[in-house]
């Protein structure tokens, strides 16, 4: 199959002509789960997605730009994409969890016998994973439960990896708590290098069934090495080295168009977690739940390192986690 092509086909229910079926493409998925992302609004009693019917109108103009059927583009087959691919996520997040060896994409595996039972006893949609993973599978996350992603981290800081999981990707162990007024350029070099697993990294945008699991290696050979903060923020998601604090001119390019495929939200915290590293975990959560207006998230990654401090610490402030010191200004919230 065409790697451009999506496995789905989508149509009203009750159309029967085969040319009524409205063929995605990958470009058509990536602009329909970014543009959903941004048009997504809180959660209420009659739209308890947080997506309107108009907000699957507009996304359906923009599907049009890039489908070879601009005319089956309408809100209802944009609304049936939307439950296919969540149906698609629930089924692969349920997947991840079994606890079967892994192929080098991550994708959980186990012999035909087991599989076979797992399709006809739990979930017959999970055959489509037989042999390649749940592409999008980090965006259709942050659009269906973003807020999943910093819970999770919380609640497994002491669960180990498995043995299959590649030691490049292990579970990192949480910073001793330091001073949150403490800036990064002072801290130690030498004390991320040394094989002290206190020194490790922690990763506030990870989940025990997320971190390993990215796109297949050979989709991400293909991506052009660009200084972006969007490819640096997934650099970051992906447990590479901190990089060195990004230029004041460097640009957000995280959107649908982008090969990088970074949201705003991914692209701010991964920037805040390698700006603020010293601090608990707690406080680092606290930050990145500010994330989820991706405004402030630009704003975020646009301004400079004391802007940026400034701004973290009025938001702990407000939280109550940690007391405003005198001679030090609270940031106003953007």
């Amino acid at each position: 199959m065409d790697p451009d092509t999506s496995i789905s086909i989508d149509s009203p229910s009750g159309s029967k002509p085969s040319r009524s079926q409205l063929k995605w493409t990958n470009d058509m998925e990536i602009a329909f789960i970014a543009t959903m992302k941004s048009m997504q609004g809180p959660s209420t009693k009659n739209v308890p997605s947080g997506f309107t019917k108009d907000a699957y109108k507009r996304v359906a103009e923009i599907i049009k730009d890039k489908s070879s059927q601009p005319d089956l583009c309408d809100d209802i087959r944009m609304k049936n994409k939307l439950g296919a691919l969540r149906n698609d996520w629930r089924t692969y997040v349920n997947l991840l969890a079994m606890p079967w060896p892994r192929l080098p994409n991550g994708l959980p595996t186990n012999t035909d016998d087991v599989l076979e039972s797992y399709y006809k006893e739990q979930d017959p949609n999970a055959r489509k994973f037989r042999a390649a993973p749940l592409r999008h599978y980090d965006e259709l996350t942050d659009l269906f439960d973003p807020e999943h992603l910093v819970e999770q981290r919380l609640a497994s800081e002491s669960v180990s990896r498995p043995a299959e999981v590649p030691a490049a990707h292990g579970q990192p162990v949480p910073l001793p708590p330091h001073s949150p007024y403490e800036s990064v350029p002072l801290q130690d070099p030498s004390s991320t290098q040394v094989h002290d697993p206190q020194h490790a990294l922690p990763d506030t945008t990870s989940t025990p069934y997320t971190a390993h699991y990215g796109p297949p290696s050979q989709t991400a050979a293909k991506r052009p090495a660009e200084p972006t903060l969007s490819n640096q923020a997934k650099r970051i998601l992906m447990g590479d080295p901190l990089p060195t604090e990004p230029r004041p001119y460097d640009t957000l390019r995280a959107y649908y168009g982008n090969t990088s495929q970074v949201s705003p939200v991914a692209a701010a915290t991964s920037l805040f977690k390698a700006t603020f590293s010293c601090m608990p975990t707690r406080q680092r959560a606290i930050v990145v739940k500010h994330f989820a207006d991706p405004n402030l998230a630009e704003i975020f990654l646009h301004t400079d390192a004391e802007v940026r401090e400034e701004m973290v610490k009025s938001w702990i402030i407000a939280a109550g986690h940690l007391p405003q010191l005198p001679g030090r200004p609270q940031a106003h919230r953007s």
